[in-house]
């Protein structure tokens, strides 16, 4: 078995983040024996594209004005295509989703997974007093659980990558008012921006988890009272404009010294938080029974006071947009909300977010630009429009070269992180929950809308330490987790336990058996089925012989015949041919 030492150096090294960056930087002597050369092989393969078809993004021609014509047949995609786009766009490919997006072509996929019902976490567990002893780990599983199974992938994946722009904490508050939120998110995530950051504002979790709840002018009516400016911190630090102002390409601005210049000022803070002051949780209806973890009536966005002790009614300036006297909390938040979304820093970052989480960790300017620019009108005069902006992500044309692969560029691709690994893998399996280990805990090793955990951890624009590449999401990347990857299929099915029993991983809907069947049919079928399901129809050749030496020669155990497919199935899956989305 390799040791964790040598994944880390050899399968994804720092230095060779990216399949099409790669050179020969894997160090043979950190690995022994036959896995040494194999995987440094496997490695300067891994610069190379293998074949494929040309792809098709389902675009049709409208007939010009004053034509009769019946409209035109949906141009289907080709098999590698049509993996391609599911692997940005879900949380990965099954047989199902790939034939509905050959049938449909990308665009028309896109439209309508667009117009599906959005999955909702349902709440009914944990609505329940005394909580649980099972509460943490089902509020854990809820969002995971959908992510493997509902049919709304498209929106559930944008909702992910909105996760780690509109950052919460799942470590701290009752764990309805996080799934509360978590709804919200999945109910706004193809909506508009504007009206995503309204909703999450007044949002009961975010109020009490960002200090909001208690942000009041000192005045004195009030003489115990202070601001709380974390709120304001936050919507302009995180949700929208961020700490630097940016060109048009997204790069740091400079003052005469070369320093960034500061996207908003210390007065600007303290004006957004005045324009935040006064709401507090709604008040539950007199003479109803109330349940004691909801304290914070949860389920119910908060209430602007009237009192004029605990808002401040003054005139306000934020960002330079002037708010009147005397307005309302709501009217305060709208317009403050309003001057956020239209700083030209805020259609940049979310571009730039929704890229980077769906397509690519490097896009190139013009790519930013052109997103952006959707941001700033949809083409019908609406600022923050999702939808259209997701169909420009995914549809442009820097996205979809590379469904042709002799035409990809050479910074196309990102890592395929923590929570894109482990869901891809039990979507292949058939899984319809997360499997869970014996304490209760899921695996998945990234906990869903935890900061902690996730790219939102880290500013899109971070660089890496060593290879300097645009990409945060390797900062998930440890040698914990080369580890934990390098026996994750043995450890999904229990194969490590003496005999091998699959019992939680079966109780979670996932079989290993037609994985297992076809490799005691015939190697070859084998490698056939793991290149449909996890390399777009073609396993790379040098995969392929590298698979093909390591099944030859190493002597398996031969108490468990089925463990070659195991081994060689997580042996690919730990490569850079896999380990980037490209």
């Amino acid at each position: 078995m390799w040791s964790l030492h040598s994944l880390a150096g050899a399968v994804m090294s720092r230095a060779c983040i990216l399949r099409r960056m790669l050179r020969p930087c894997m160090s043979a002597h950190l690995l022994p024996g036959l896995l040494a050369g194999l995987l440094a092989a496997l490695a300067l393969a891994g610069c190379g594209r293998s074949g494929g078809v040309d792809g098709d993004v389902g675009v049709s021609a409208t007939p010009s004005s004053g034509q009769v014509a019946a409209p035109p047949p949906v141009a289907r995609a080709d098999f590698y295509a049509a993996s391609r786009l599911a692997e940005q766009a879900s949380f990965g490919p099954t047989p199902a989703l790939v034939a509905a997006i050959q049938a449909r072509g990308l665009a028309g996929w896109i439209d309508e997974q667009m117009a599906l019902p959005t999955s909702q976490i349902d709440l009914t567990p944990f609505l329940v007093d005394p909580v649980p002893d099972t509460d943490w780990h089902n509020a854990q599983s809820a969002f995971a659980n959908l992510a493997l199974s509902a049919p709304d992938q498209l929106r559930l994946r944008v909702t992910w990558v909105l996760s780690q722009l509109v950052v919460t904490n799942a470590e701290r508050g009752d764990n309805l008012g996080r799934l509360v939120f978590q709804n919200l998110l999945m109910a706004r995530s193809l909506g508009t921006y504007g009206q995503l950051l309204q909703e999450v504002s007044v949002n009961a979790h975010i109020g009490e988890q960002f200090g909001n709840r208690t942000n009041r002018p000192r005045t004195d009516g009030c003489a115990h009272c202070a601001p709380n400016h974390h709120f304001a911190r936050v919507l302009l630090e995180q949700f929208t404009v961020g700490t630097v102002e940016l060109d048009a390409s997204g790069q740091p601005l400079r003052d005469a010294r070369g320093r960034p210049r500061a996207a908003y000022s210390p007065r600007d803070i303290q004006e957004l938080t005045r324009a935040l002051s006064g709401w507090d949780f709604r008040p539950h209806p007199a003479g109803t029974q109330r349940l004691g973890r909801d304290w914070g009536n949860w389920r119910q966005p908060m209430v602007a006071s009237t009192w004029p002790g605990e808002r401040d009614f003054g005139a306000k300036q934020v960002l330079g947009t002037p708010l009147a006297a005397y307005q309302t909390g709501a009217e305060d938040l709208q317009q403050a909300l309003a001057a956020l979304a239209a700083h030209p820093n805020t259609g940049l970052r979310l571009a730039r977010q929704l890229i980077q989480g769906l397509v690519k960790s490097q896009p190139t300017a013009a790519y930013l630009q052109r997103v952006a620019a959707v941001y700033a009108n949809n083409g019908q005069g609406v600022r923050g429009d999702l939808k259209a902006m997701v169909r420009a992500v995914l549809l442009d044309t820097e996205a979809r070269a590379a469904d042709d692969p002799l035409k990809a560029r050479p910074d196309d691709g990102r890592l395929r992180e923590n929570f894109l690994f482990y869901a891809a893998v039990y979507r292949v399996m058939g899984c319809q929950r997360v499997p869970r280990w014996d304490w209760g805990g899921l695996r998945l090793h990234q906990v869903p809308f935890q900061p902690r955990t996730t790219r939102g951890f880290h500013d899109s624009g971070d660089r890496a330490p060593v290879s300097h590449l645009n990409l945060p999401e390797e900062r998930l990347m440890n040698a914990q987790e080369f580890n934990v990857r390098s026996g994750m299929v043995s450890a999904l099915f229990d194969y490590d336990t003496n005999p091998p029993n699959a019992t939680r991983s079966q109780a979670a809907g996932c079989s290993f058996d037609d994985v297992t069947a076809r490799y005691q049919r015939s190697p070859a079928e084998f490698y056939t089925w793991v290149g449909d399901r996890f390399f777009r129809g073609s396993l790379p050749p040098a995969l392929r012989q590298n698979l093909d030496a390591l099944q030859r020669i190493k002597p398996w155990n031969t108490r468990h015949p089925n463990e070659p497919a195991v081994r060689l199935l997580n042996f690919a899956l730990v490569s850079p041919y896999w380990g980037v989305i490209e």
